[in-house]
């Protein structure tokens, strides 16, 4: 029974494939030789009619609920790309695929030139007339069915190999209607050249595997083409011992062999699914190095050694490609940041990304003299993840066959460049997520010392909840910089479900000695309790150290951390009242709900005046608000909004002293409109811009994600939760407002009419409707990369004038141009 527009429909046939009656079908007709978006051509096309095939073809082209809305079932994110593979599924109305298990069924073609569906795309088969006469025809009758009903033929030769071609046929089915997308997009290159590919991270929710996938770009459009790699089947293709794996043993980093692991490692991988001890532990190890041979068995059963990646973005790590000057702190003679830089042009790709089958994942992203790009070359399994406490916590559990979803390396790394014990290098930190409370730093700074000789040194050191207790589960990303006191760091708020409201600023080389002592780190305490969520930094006098620190709670605050002294102690809220830390401004809406502020803000000079000692620093700090964290989250609807607060000095900012915009959408289009903002001191001087997401047409309206600013646009995703069926858990809208007011940009920014430039034929909007939700958007040339909660990536041409800088920043330097 079909009840929903976005319903998934299939038909599974179980026969021998040979007809008892060859006169009794249903007229429908040659409907495979029709020519339209799905049939006419080959391998579809055929000269005869009333067919099997035909009737396959009729429920898979026809609209078969044609009073429901159309254009809701789900497609695959690669329908996007062009040319279209014609072996997808890209029909987004309602209509029935179909799959077969032939019993014993060998055709003329089917079991002899033709295998599987991807045969037939591969070389066209020489369809007959399948109604003339009983016996191999039908058989090859049937697998044209499946390859007009966009499904997979199935061939069982005993009642053992019956049960696993039902099994295979259940799975792909399931497979088809539970992908999902993580949270951003990775770029091989600064700018669009031939070798450029976008990397989307993906899982599939059925047995929790995941996939990471390079597609390649056009050179000049930006727009999506074939698949480059998957990273999925590169990592089944490794033999498992030859994988480079690292642990941390509290001290040092070890390779991943049974022989290495700590008592209390092993004791994990010795929990059986019952939570007591055994002896299994290696070959549990063996499991998650990628053996494949006990699953099922023993073991839980995988469709690919690489696990689900749900949060966890792909970052790319290529030459250096930032300018530090070639004097202190940055370096000293003959390592200067340009001598690193130039030794490092050359260096391997890599693209690294977690994934909760319990590592840290590394694949290159070209061909090398001795792998190919996609391959795997690095592998890391966090210390933190251990754990024999139950039966289910730890590395064992993934092994468990009653496996329940949980988290692992779940969080988004960073790459950054720093001078650390007289050298340049590379490193990675990342967080746990909802996996930890906890962080990892490694040294990634040439995938030439990815050597078993080098692994205690590629593990710089774990921070966790151990080491400070304030420390929660942290859903966004550190930031690492040079801070005033000559030391480089990691900076982070303190997340959720910790204690307090706190900023960690933690030395990269102070941990490298396996233990933590209090001057190893710096914690800035707020007194606020509730976490504190992703910082953005600013380097206000543009000598390349970190000033000033901003960051958001739940409880609606943002809060301004100075940093400007070389005395780490002086370190404090910038802001108080006699002793007590007060924040830049709390979020509130009309009616006095706290609005959280759960993801990073963004940074700018205010570009209405000039900084002067009244307004120092003079900064506008961008954010949303919201909370999508929790269960209770999706039928929130209270009022959030985004604002443009200004930082002049003053602490305690009203919203009553913003000045507000109106959202007013226009189909799939909205505008943003209101009065200038008084910046300049005559009459009543406003503090900034807002607007609120209180359309009744998109109740729970808020923005989870950090914003990004290019040249003078504000870019940020909304996010509409939605429990309906057909909704794919919600929608957003992609917003572009003028950084100076908020207003609708005065040119158009997006293709609004869908031609592929922006032009005068184009209107301006502020933002535009997207019937998924969007994740973390990537920038690329005139291109905007969004990648969706169900797999896809939505790719919008922007035009935002010229820029003045790009390449990745982590965090900004201010200064007046």
């Amino acid at each position: 029974i079909i009840t929903e527009a976005c319903q998934k429909n299939y038909t599974l046939i179980f026969t021998d494939g040979f007809a008892n009656n060859l006169s009794n079908g249903p007229a429908v007709g040659n409907v495979d030789n029709v020519s339209d978006a799905y049939s006419g051509v080959t391998p579809y096309k055929d000269e005869y009619s009333n067919t099997l095939a035909d009737i396959a073809m009729k429920y898979y082209d026809t609209n078969l609920r044609p009073d429901l809305t159309h254009d809701l079932s789900p497609i695959p994110s690669a329908c996007s790309q062009s040319p279209v593979d014609p072996s997808l599924d890209c029909n987004s109305s309602l209509h029935m695929n179909t799959y077969a298990v032939g019993l014993n069924a060998t055709g003329d073609i089917f079991g002899v030139t033709h295998h599987t569906v991807a045969d037939a795309y591969a070389t066209t088969p020489n369809w007959v007339e399948p109604l003339q006469e009983s016996g191999a025809v039908q058989a090859d009758d049937l697998y044209h069915a499946v390859i007009n009903g966009r499904g997979e033929m199935f061939s069982a030769t005993s009642p053992d190999s019956l049960k696993t071609e039902l099994k295979n046929a259940v799975t792909e089915i399931l497979d088809s209607a539970s992908q999902g997308g993580a949270s951003s997009v990775a770029f091989n290159t600064s700018t669009l050249k031939s070798s450029s590919v976008i990397m989307t991270a993906s899982f599939n929710a059925s047995d929790w595997s995941g996939e990471l996938t390079a597609t390649r770009l056009n050179a000049t459009t930006g727009d999506l083409l074939g698949t480059a790699w998957t990273a999925s089947s590169k990592l089944d293709a490794l033999i498992p011992q030859d994988r480079y794996i690292l642990t941390y043993n509290g001290s040092d980093g070890v390779l991943f062999d049974w022989a290495n692991l700590t008592t209390a490692q092993k004791a994990d991988l010795n929990t059986s699914p019952s939570g007591t001890a055994d002896s299994n532990g290696s070959a549990r190890l063996d499991y998650l190095r990628g053996v494949r041979t006990s699953e099922g068995s023993t073991y839980r059963i995988r469709s690919t050694v690489l696990g689900d990646i749900v949060h966890s973005s792909p970052v790319f790590v290529g030459e250096p490609e930032l300018s530090y000057p070639d004097q202190a702190p940055f370096g000293v003679d003959g390592k200067f940041y340009s001598s690193f830089k130039a030794s490092k042009a050359d260096r391997d790709p890599v693209v690294y990304v977690g994934a909760n089958d319990g590592m840290l994942h590394g694949f290159l992203t070209s061909d090398t003299a001795t792998k190919t790009a996609g391959s795997e070359v690095f592998a890391y399994v966090p210390n933190a993840l251990y754990s024999s406490s139950s039966a289910t916590e730890g590395l064992h559990y993934l092994t468990d066959p009653g496996y329940v979803h949980k988290n692992y390396v779940d969080g988004t790394p960073i790459a950054a460049d720093v001078y650390i014990n007289s050298a340049w290098k590379t490193i990675l930190i990342g967080s746990l997520r909802g996996g930890g409370r906890g962080f990892y730093a490694l040294d990634v700074t040439d995938p030439a010392d990815f050597t078993s000789a080098n692994a205690s040194s590629r593990v710089l050191w774990e921070f966790t909840n151990s080491d400070d207790a304030s420390l929660g589960y942290v859903t966004g990303k550190p930031v690492v910089a040079l801070m005033n006191n000559g030391q480089w760091a990691v900076v982070f708020g303190n997340g959720y479900g910790g204690t307090g409201t706190k900023l960690f600023i933690v030395y990269v080389d102070a941990g490298i000695d396996g233990s933590w002592t209090t001057s190893d780190y710096t914690v800035i305490d707020t007194g606020a309790t509730g976490g504190l969520s992703q910082p953005a930094l600013a380097d206000l006098n543009a000598d390349g150290i970190a000033d000033r620190v901003y960051a958001g709670d739940v409880n609606g605050n943002m809060w301004v951390f100075d940093v400007s002294s070389s005395n780490a102690s002086q370190w404090a809220v910038a802001y108080k009242q006699g002793n007590t830390p007060k924040p830049l401004f709390t979020a509130k809406n009309s009616a006095g709900d706290i609005q959280s502020i759960t993801s990073s803000p963004v940074l700018a000079i205010n570009p209405n005046v000039a900084t002067i000692n009244t307004n120092k620093p003079n900064i506008l700090v961008l954010f949303g608000t919201g909370q999508y964290l929790v269960g209770g989250d999706l039928s929130n609807t209270e009022t959030q909004s985004f604002y443009a607060v200004w930082d002049k000095g003053d602490k305690e900012l009203l919203r009553a002293k913003l000045e507000s915009r109106t959202i007013v959408n226009t189909g799939n289009f909205r505008t943003t409109t209101g009065s200038a903002v008084n910046w300049d001191g005559s009459g009543t001087t406003q503090n900034g811009w807002y607007m609120d997401f209180n359309l009744a047409a998109d109740p729970g309206e808020r923005v989870v994600l950090s914003p990004n600013v290019r040249s003078d646009t504000v870019f940020f995703n909304t996010l509409i939760p939605e429990a309906e069926a057909c909704s794919a858990g919600g929608r957003g809208f992609l917003m572009s407002v003028n950084l100076a007011d908020g207003l609708t940009p005065t040119n158009a920014v997006f293709d609004t009419n869908n031609d592929g430039v922006i032009d005068d034929s184009d209107s301006a909007y502020s933002g535009q409707l997207i019937n998924n939700i969007p994740m973390d958007s990537g920038f690329l040339g005139d291109g905007q990369y969004t990648p969706t909660n169900v797999g896809t990536v939505e790719k919008r041409v922007i035009d935002i004038g010229e820029t003045s800088r790009t390449g990745r920043l982590s965090w900004i330097e201010m200064e007046n141009n």
